[in-house]
């Protein structure tokens, strides 16, 4: 065995590779980057061989180095298969491809080991020092499964860089595509394709493309942080100087100032990375106690301004706690302030009709039959305000129960008899069947509301018109709809009517001067309690139809 440069050379190589796989793999937890590591591992152990395959001088170490390399070069091409696959997605290759491809290669190594099938012998070559080889007869099956799965490596790469959505993960996939072409096509080159012609003398050359690729991956990884590598690729480069410092012992001794200026340029470049390494840490950890200390003072502003919102809104949701209370209290004291009062004067109305103060002309009971008559309509009215209230603020509860519509409609009805024979109104009930669905409604307050409807319905009618009444089921729901001739609403009146208290359109005001606006509000208010809808369908020179919407049960 004789030491040359190139030997020494291609050892430091085989040493930098080798502390690089070292710090990807113990430095990621990935199954990539250790398959990625894994690869670079037998990378560094075939640029080792062949550094003894250049200074070998005895054809049985060349022998056992020629076929350890080929077990090399089965692993190397296996693993970067793999590290393509999974890269950077992290995802494991199938076990139906991995199990048959371990198996095939596990035979091919061990023909290559125990046969000459694959590795030849080693031959002497003029005017070189080193052996060159010959390839056995089965040689074609290791070229077929090394440059099978390199190719098919960088054309999945390939594909990855030109569908990568993301742009930072498309810079990773290229600088990794460009750094393995780096590493692989020369040595391919020198040490499988050019031998194969007779040409062994730039065998040495190939394990040099090696350490350029190695530079380029470790750029990479730095700076754009793929594989997740930490610090332990900082420790694998001083233990690649360490190695290297070894190994001067052999340059010095045997090469002299050639051989300490290699080194020193390697040491350098080295030496360089790992202090540019240790800035760029420092100055992070700088900026990062920075960032806390920064971070920490706008933390503490932004909890001042918290505290402050935070004591502004108390503060509002109390006084709006108040104007509520105060709201409900003014609604308790017009009840009984304005009912009161009413119900006196209704009193002594009736005291003076029935005669308890003397006797009363026809006259004068037509005007307290008016002064009833005004009380009574002020009360409907009161009532309803109070109404509306007392349910939006959930004073008023509903007894809720199942409630059948169809018969306090024919009371409705009933009721409203002499008004509807006065005007000669034509009235239609009809139904889903004879017997209607029960609501899950309060009966009195849904009188109420339909009471209202009906009442317009009769009001707003013309002589001879009609009211059509239909009930409807729509899944879980009950629809009931009202429709009239006689007046009728456009667009505007329409969107108006439930939004605006005492809103009345120009021909209401002449059909019903008394009229005050409030009806259609009040009805709305006791649906919605009930967890229905009201809608109104109504369009000008049409019929005017409401649609009540209540829950079914029963």
């Amino acid at each position: 065995m004789e030491i040359t440069i190139y030997s020494v050379l291609i050892w430091v190589v085989a040493v930098v590779i080798g502390s690089f796989s070292a710090a990807i793999f113990w430095g990621s937890k990935r199954y990539s980057s250790r398959a990625f590591a894994i690869s670079i591992f037998f990378v560094a152990l075939w640029t080792a061989n062949m550094g003894f395959n250049i200074g070998a001088r005895d054809e049985v170490l060349m022998y056992w180095v020629l076929k350890t390399s080929y077990v090399w070069g089965f692993i190397i091409s296996w693993c970067f298969l793999y590290f393509c696959i999974s890269y950077p997605e992290d995802r494991k290759p199938s076990r139906k491809l991995v199990y048959p491809i371990v198996a095939t290669l596990l035979s091919l190594s061990t023909l290559t080991l125990l046969t000459d099938g694959i590795a030849g012998d080693p031959i002497s070559i003029p005017g070189l020092k080193h052996f060159g080889w010959y390839n056995g007869p089965l040689w074609f099956l290791f070229a077929a499964v090394f440059s099978g799965f390199l190719f098919l490596g960088l054309i999945i790469l390939l594909k990855k860089v030109r569908y990568a959505n993301n742009l930072l993960e498309k810079r990773h996939l290229k600088i990794m595509f460009g750094s393995l072409l780096v590493g692989f096509i020369p040595p391919m080159l020198t040490d499988i394709v050019l031998p194969q012609f007779g040409y062994f003398a730039l065998t040495w050359l190939g394990p040099m493309s090696g350490i350029i690729w190695v530079f380029i991956v470790s750029y990479a990884i730095v700076k754009y942080k793929q594989m997740n590598v930490r610090v332990v690729f900082g420790q694998a480069i001083i233990v690649a100087m360490l190695l290297l410092f070894f190994a001067n012992i052999f340059t010095d001794f045997g090469f002299g100032v050639w051989g300490r200026i290699a080194t020193f340029i390697v040491f350098a470049l080295l030496g360089l990375f790992l202090l540019k390494n240790i800035l760029v840490n420092q100055l992070q950890k700088e900026e990062l106690a920075d960032l806390n200390q920064n971070l920490q003072k706008r933390v503490d502003a932004q909890t001042k301004e918290i505290k402050r919102a935070y004591e502004v809104e108390k503060r509002a949701r109390v006084e709006l706690q108040q104007l509520n209370q105060n709201k409900n209290d003014f609604i308790i004291i017009t009840q009984h302030h304005l009912r009161t009062p009413l119900a006196q004067i209704r009193w002594y109305t009736d005291s003076i009709a029935t005669g308890l103060y003397g006797i009363v002309s026809d006259e004068l009971g037509t005007v307290i039959s008016h002064i009833n008559g005004a009380s009574e309509k002020l009360i409907k009215t009161l009532n309803n305000f109070l109404n509306i209230a007392q349910m939006k603020i959930g004073m008023k509860f509903l007894t809720i129960g199942p409630v059948d519509v169809q018969p306090i409609i024919n009371a409705i009805l009933f009721e409203l008899s002499p008004h509807i024979n006065k005007k000669h109104i034509s009235v239609t009930v009809s139904g889903v069947n004879a017997n209607w669905p029960l609501v899950r409604a309060d009966a009195e307050r849904i009188k109420e509301a339909l009471a209202i409807l009906i009442d317009n319905a009769v009001v707003y009618n013309t002589g001879g018109g009609n009211i059509a009444i239909e009930a409807e089921k729509q899944r879980n729901m009950f629809l009931l709809h009202i429709s009239n001739t006689g007046l009728s609403l456009n667009s505007e009146e329409s969107a108006r009517l439930f939004k605006q208290s005492f809103f009345r359109t120009k021909e209401a005001k002449r059909v019903n001067p008394t009229g005050m606006g409030v009806g259609l509000l009040v009805v709305k208010t006791i649906i919605e309690a009930h967890k229905g809808s009201l809608a109104l369908e109504s369009s000008e020179g049409e019929r005017t139809r409401f649609v009540i919407s209540l829950p079914l049960g029963g």
